[in-house]
């Protein structure tokens, strides 16, 4: 009989844990916003990448392994015969090719991997298979993410890993480990981008949008606050922090329709971070539009980001969600619910003056941004805007658009996949398909 897992969520807080149960340290997991991104730390030992439609990319790959060099016996691989377990079949090859960089520990990980390496191939996954203690860690694992494990399963997960200065892919349902080329622990992420460049291109639209990410909500810039990682597990405590309870944030994987219907509800707003440059034109003209039609909406809370607060434009996304969801949550009688009390008496173009100088606030979002998993950076060319269900009605909001921009109606149930309507026009429109998503869930 067929050995099946459940599927593991690709999310350094699924996966960072999972690696200590192992007894694995000296390693941790970090999302990556693009491939280029400078801020992403060093030593860059692996890559492991989730992409959807497996068997569209069995076709793409194919004539490349016909021809491709594989790597030579030094690299440990395995074939996979448990369905559901790329994702760790993944993350052990990543492991086991960086014993002499990392403390594999004397744990479960360790222990097999000893065994593993004493027999062929074809024998590994029944070894894994068969180990009691590392099937219990997995599962606990694959039950502790944010998404409900599906029956089906389309995506699939290979890894890039650095051996001795040589860059390899794995996919553990191919036959061997392909060679791709030099490498060093500051370019690592940069060549895997390159190497896997085109595949995403072949990918239609859902090139990067199943690839979940961490990123920065904020570079610091003149006057301005720390960056604000925009990871759950930092936003849920800034939550928080600033008095504010009865929703939480989860991040979101995919705007493929299939996939949407795993994200929780109720579901109240949806945080979008977007190349910027890009992009602009492009909404520009949406704006323009909407102010020929005369459709400029009335009541809903907005405020204008001044120079002053430096590039907080995700911050700003945060802020617009909750104000506009004060009958929807519990603001509290705290640093947030102050300010925003005192907002509401100014206009739109003042209400960032009072936000720069809102020490409390401030505080706290110093205190929270340096609890992230990214470096600080002050070169980001990226953009976040929220979309928000403000009595039943859809708004995108932009701290440097005029004003909100009305989407038409939604409902709790619906908000990510009608908001997902207006994504997906704008990445029809751009080349640089970076863009992640985090969603706010009522409680």
């Amino acid at each position: 009989m067929a050995v099946v897992w459940t599927p593991l969520e690709s999310n350094p807080t699924v996966i960072n844990p999972m690696i200590e149960k192992m007894g694995v340290s000296g390693v941790k997991t970090v999302d990556v916003l693009f491939f280029e991104d400078d801020s992403i730390g060093q030593p860059q030992h692996a890559v492991i990448l989730c992409f959807p439609e497996y068997k569209k990319v069995d076709e793409i790959m194919k004539p490349i392994y016909e021809q491709a060099k594989a790597a030579d016996d030094s690299v440990f691989f395995m074939k996979q015969k448990i369905s559901n377990a790329c994702g760790t079949f993944a993350l052990f090859h990543s492991l086991a090719n960086l014993e002499d960089r990392i403390n594999l520990g004397d744990g479960a990980f360790a222990k097999w991997l000893a065994e593993a390496k004493k027999v062929g191939v074809d024998e590994r996954s029944d070894l894994l298979a068969n180990n009691a203690e590392l099937t219990a860690i997995h599962a606990a694992a694959a039950t502790a993410g944010q998404t409900d494990p599906s029956g089906e399963v389309e995506h699939h997960f290979i890894c890039y890993v650095g051996k001795n200065g040589i860059l390899y892919e794995i996919d553990s349902r191919l036959q061997f480990a392909r060679e791709i080329g030099p490498t060093s622990e500051a370019t690592l992420v940069k060549d895997a981008g390159a190497a896997c460049q085109h595949l995403i291109q072949k990918l239609d639209n859902c090139k990067r949008e199943s690839f979940p990410t961490r990123f920065q909500m904020a570079p610091k810039g003149k006057g301005g606050w720390q960056a604000l990682e925009s990871n759950p597990e930092t936003i849920n405590p800034f939550l928080k922090k600033i008095g504010v309870s009865g929703l939480e944030c989860v991040d979101v994987y995919s705007f493929d329709e299939e996939m949407l219907q795993f994200i929780p509800t109720p579901q109240l707003a949806m945080i979008l971070c977007f190349p910027s440059s890009e992009a602009r034109e492009f909404l520009s003209k949406q704006y323009e539009e909407v102010e020929k039609n005369g459709k400029k909406p009335e009541g809903v809370f907005f405020m204008n980001q001044s120079e002053d607060i430096g590039n907080a434009c995700g911050t700003f996304a945060l802020f617009h969600s909750l104000g506009n969801l004060e009958n929807r949550v519990n603001l509290g009688k705290g640093k947030f619910a102050k300010w925003f009390a005192k907002a509401k008496l100014v206009k739109e173009d003042e209400r960032s003056d009072l936000l720069s100088e809102d020490t409390d606030l401030a505080e706290a979002h110093d205190e929270t941004a340096g609890e992230g998993d990214t470096e600080q950076t002050d070169n980001v060319d990226y953009h976040f805007i929220t979309y928000v269900n403000k009595d039943g009605q859809l708004y995108e909001i932009d701290s440097c658009a005029p004003f909100p921009r009305p989407l038409g109606s939604t409902s709790d149930a619906s908000m990510i996949k009608d908001a997902s309507v207006a994504i997906k026009e704008l990445m029809n429109n751009v080349v640089n398909l970076n863009f992640s998503a985090m969603a706010l869930i009522g409680k």
